[in-house]
């Protein structure tokens, strides 16, 4: 056994590039190859020393990775998934996994001990839902609404389903609710947007998304900012700054989530090769996932998407 986690990427955007540097940090890990990457990124993966391979079948043959980190495009993301379960690697993986409810439950059915995780739930999820907790297990109030400002160009959508998929997780967990119905609207130019997601128990989450100037250069910014009703709380995850903040009436508490992400990552990982029975737990959500997919529907319904999607 190697003493080492050896992990292999599938595509290459901005989650998995940071995904990357925070792993290439630690030393219980060796990123050992990666694939579908485009042209105009090959150089930079070679330049952390990653070795490039044509495709995934090649990748797995010659680096034989314990993980796969899969951030490719929407209509390939499943079948890479699947095939990794099929032969037994882990996998951790952008959401969604597809908008087809059947094939998640054909994936939960092969998974077994193998891990399927989120990335999502590696990064800022734990964090925010720990303040959310607090706040719950402390009476300190009760979420009412929640802000999420996306200050870049909106994008299209397979972007726009990018850009909901972790929001949409957070909202859900934060009111108790499942989305029932959905409104959104966005200029011609596609330069500012808001959709607005209608929970079962009457509270609303929005979602802004637009162009912002400083300086006279465009900023990209991430900003998530959970009103909590009966007290003066209020929780603002900055996630552009991997910071959230938890404002109470008396104090207020600064936690960075990037510290404790990747050692949680690795942590699980390792013990789940060593065959520790406890982290076997940690599979695939499949509620979470069926809901997910439902809530995408709902708002690419509204927007007139693409129906091939659907």
């Amino acid at each position: 056994m190697n003493d080492y986690v050896r992990i292999g990427i599938v595509g290459y955007d901005s989650l998995q590039e940071k995904f990357v540097n925070s792993l290439i940090k630690n030393s219980f890990i060796k990123i050992v190859g990666a694939t579908d990457i485009i042209k105009e990124d090959v150089r930079t993966i070679s330049n952390l020393g990653i070795s490039v391979y044509r495709d995934l079948e090649t990748l797995i043959e010659n680096e034989n990775p314990n993980i796969l980190s899969v951030c490719t495009s929407l209509n390939l993301r499943f079948d890479v998934v699947e095939k990794a379960i099929n032969e037994k690697i882990h996998v951790v993986f952008e959401e969604p996994l597809c908008l087809n409810t059947e094939k998640i439950y054909r994936l939960k059915k092969a998974l077994g001990n193998t891990l399927a995780v989120p990335l999502n739930d590696i990064y800022y999820h734990p964090v925010i839902l720990d303040s959310l907790n607090y706040i719950y297990e402390n009476e300190i109030g009760l979420p009412i609404s929640i802000n999420y400002k996306r200050f870049v160009q909106a994008p299209e959508t397979f972007g726009l389903i990018n850009l909901l998929t972790g929001f949409i997780h957070i909202a859900r967990k934060a009111f108790n609710s499942e989305v029932i119905d959905a409104y959104s609207f966005f200029t011609k130019e596609k330069n500012y947007g808001v959709i607005n997601l209608i929970f079962k128990n009457n509270t609303i989450a929005n979602i802004n998304v637009g162009k912002v100037m400083i300086n006279n250069n465009e900023r990209q910014r991430d900003d998530i900012i959970i009103d909590i009703i009966g007290t003066d709380g209020i929780i603002v995850s900055k996630l552009s700054e991997n910071v959230v903040l938890l404002q109470t009436k008396n104090k207020i508490d600064k936690i960075c989530w990037e510290e404790d992400s990747i050692d949680n990552f690795t942590k699980l990982f390792i013990m789940a090769n060593l065959g520790k029975k406890e982290y076997e737990a940690k599979l695939l959500n499949i509620n979470d996932e069926i809901m997910l997919i439902d809530t995408i529907k709902i708002i690419l319904r509204d927007l007139e998407a693409d129906k091939s999607l659907i």
